[in-house]
């Protein structure tokens, strides 16, 4: 070979090699930079948490070429594996609504076990494991760990053995999805994000290791045992139905909900605004028509920094509305959450308000911005809650906050101010000092009616006759009525 010929073999490969390196440069650039092996595997979180919240930065990858399997039905599902996935947040009808797997993104809530073969096959390839595997499940289901055994003090071991856990049942299952993982935990041995939850919640140290909700830092239906409620409260429950079975089977329910869960929250932006609908069978719903109605309905106080969850008074709603019309302004009447006066409400307002009213907002805006979602339609009635309000000028509504999904507050008659503030999750619940939490609902004791305690962010609205106004999820709010009004709400729960 001549040097001619070298030198043109030379260009040649050289010119390949550098097609060969763009490429793989393009590849690489594509690429998500992941850890050596193609998986993540948690940093530690802190002290007390040994797997990092970030699970988004590097995902399972998909197989070069497409795979296609179906996933075991949920009576053929050992038992073990249907405790773990409902730990999680699944139920047997959505399992089996979800069994053919197209991609690794269908089995981000699925447990190594239950993987089907032809995906575990690749995922072993990539470098997962059982263990890694199922470390993320826990993690996307929003999980954390507490620490090992060995990495707890002498006192809480004594404690545990106490109690006849042993070191190898502690280390077999360290996650925390809800407050049945979190019981037998010592508050100091609690991940630290899910203990910042429970001091959300109201709990603190003395409170939670002596299991008794008296000593918690404020009063909170939602945490307290039957025994554990107010007087009051325990009587308007017996009034309202409850047995202490009833009680601790609605308060106490799994917090693990479902990744697909369509009660969520529609997790829209925060953008309150006053809409217009002409809903006239509501509107029927008046001064006048309520007057003719000899019906008992309960009866809350009026005051700007206390909750307004128990009746001080009952009275016929006729002979409410004339004491309104005279100047009452230290009461107002307050139907909701299914109390024992709505079911005698049913027929005459109830009804309505959850028929027209409900009709009116599906063809409204709130559908088409996605404030009030599409499959919501397709809900049973049981899924859906209404409200009335009744008071007289001047009657407030202290500040506090609605678990509900979605809640549209509707005048019939009169005006109301309305005067709101984004709640962006639990930090910001606690930047205000709450007094009490019920179930549903929290409360504070600060009157952000007054201008002079509005923080930087509060929207002010004045509501009129034919208007509403969506108040989001866990939205802080506070109400006052500037006239004698009338006003409903439908509430998903």
């Amino acid at each position: 070979m001549n040097k001619t010929s070298r030198a043109l073999l030379l260009l040649l490969s050289l010119a390949t090699l550098g097609a060969v390196f763009v490429a793989a440069k393009d590849v690489l650039a594509a690429a998500p930079l992941c850890s050596t092996s193609d998986h993540p595997i948690g940093d530690s979180a802190g002290d007390n948490e040994t797997a990092s919240d970030d699970t988004s930065t590097c995902p399972p990858p998909e197989p070069p070429a497409p795979l296609t399997c179906e996933l075991d039905e949920w009576d053929d599902l050992t038992e073990t594996s249907q405790w773990l996935h409902a730990r999680i947040g699944w139920y047997e009808d959505e399992w089996d609504e979800h069994l053919q797997v197209k991609n690794v993104k269908d089995l981000e809530f699925v447990f190594w076990n239950d993987v089907c073969e032809e995906f575990k096959t690749f995922l072993t390839h990539k470098g997962w494991t059982q263990e890694s595997w199922n470390e993320q499940v826990h993690q996307r289901a929003g999980a954390c760990q507490v620490r090992k055994w060995s990495e707890l003090s002498e006192q809480s071991q004594a404690e545990y053995e106490e109690q006849g856990l042993t070191e190898d049942e502690w280390n077999s299952d360290r996650w925390i999805h809800n407050r049945d993982d979190a019981d037998a935990i010592l508050w100091e041995d609690i991940c630290d994000s899910y203990r910042e939850q429970l001091q959300a919640r109201g709990w603190n140290e003395e409170a939670w290791n002596d299991d008794d909700g008296t000593k918690m830092t404020f009063y909170n239906e939602a945490e307290l045992d039957w025994e554990e409620l107010s007087e009051d409260r325990r009587q308007q429950f017996i009034n309202d139905g409850f047995t202490e079975r009833k009680y601790q089977r609605s308060m106490r329910g799994t917090e693990a909900g479902s990744h697909n869960d369509i009660l969520a929250p529609a997790g829209k932006p925060f953008d309150p605004r006053v809409l217009s609908l002409a809903v006239p069978e509501v509107q029927a719903l008046n001064f006048t028509h309520l007057a003719t109605l000899d019906i008992e309905v309960g009866l809350v106080d009026s005051i700007p920094d206390e909750d307004s969850e128990s009746f001080v008074e009952i009275a016929p709603l006729g002979e409410y509305v004339k004491r309104v019309q005279a100047g009452e302004k230290h009461t107002y009447a307050q139907m909701e959450d299914n109390d024992r006066f709505t079911g005698k409400l049913w027929n005459p307002i109830g009804s309505k308000v959850m028929k027209y009213l409900g009709a009116a907002i599906e063809s409204s805006e709130l559908v088409t911005n996605g404030h009030y979602k599409r499959e919501w339609m397709d809900l049973d009635n049981d899924a859906y809650d209404w409200a009335m309000f009744l008071g007289g000028k001047g009657t407030k509504t202290a500040m506090h906050f609605d678990t509900d999904a979605f809640s549209f507050l509707y005048v019939v008659e009169g005006k109301k101010r309305v005067v709101m503030l984004e709640n962006t999750g639990l930090v910001n619940e606690t930047r205000f000092n709450v007094s009490s939490f019920f179930h549903g609902s929290a409360w504070t004791d600060l009157n952000i009616l007054e201008p002079k305690n509005q923080p930087e962010g509060t929207v002010v609205m004045d509501v009129g006759p034919g208007q509403g106004v969506m108040i989001p999820h866990r939205a802080w709010h506070s109400v006052e009525n500037l006239e004698h009004t009338i006003a409903y709400a439908l509430r998903i729960m």
